[in-house]
């Protein structure tokens, strides 16, 4: 999954959930920091995904 700018643009209704647990792991494995500008809609969009937990590896 390629890095985008959270809540610039974010896929049909039916799949948010899944592409923001995509999107946190690949953050956190890159940068391990949500600035403010990110935190907004990750709160915004997951207050509708109340059982994601996401997995990730740390990138080595």
């Amino acid at each position: 999954m390629a890095y985008q700018v959270l809540g610039r643009w974010m896929p049909a209704p039916a799949v948010h959930c899944r592409y923001l647990g995509g999107w946190v792991a690949t953050k956190h494995r890159r940068w391990p920091a949500v600035d403010q500008a990110e935190r907004k809609p990750l709160l915004r969009y997951a207050a509708d995904c109340p059982n994601a937990t996401p997995a990730f590896e740390r990138a080595s």
